[in-house]
């Protein structure tokens, strides 16, 4: 596997990840950029210290029910041509900085933690 790239979605559709190969950061650019411009903030992650085994699911023949249901289109259709793969780890994070990110092009090259904007009311 090549230097991936990832992408952990917080409060958006519960805690999902998912990586990709650097062949397919323009894709991943376009989505994020989508997503900046609906308020989703984006961190990228520093000092990323990986103390777990990952699990990836790469297309829905690797799933029981051989189907996908995601709360967001542009990430299912990223993951139904196969430019992105849903990603379990089996352990947690070990400790890492993070430093907010307003340029698409450099999230969707980092590995980064994504949020929307609380809001009340």
């Amino acid at each position: 596997m090549t230097e991936e790239r990832t992408l952990i979605l917080l409060n958006e559709m519960g805690d999902i990840e998912i990586s990709w190969d650097p062949e397919h950061d323009e894709k991943m650019r376009a989505v994020i950029q989508k997503k900046m411009e609906h308020g989703v903030k984006f961190f990228r992650i520093k000092d990323y210290i990986i103390l777990k085994k990952r699990v990836y699911i790469s297309s829905p023949s690797e799933l029981k029910a051989n189907k996908i249901s995601v709360a967001d289109e542009d990430i299912e259709k990223l993951f139904l041509d196969g430019s992105i793969r849903f990603t379990r780890r089996t352990d947690s994070i070990n400790g890492y900085k993070v430093e907010h990110v307003t340029d698409p092009a450099v999230a969707a090259k980092s590995n980064t933690v994504a949020v929307r904007q609380y809001k009340g009311g």
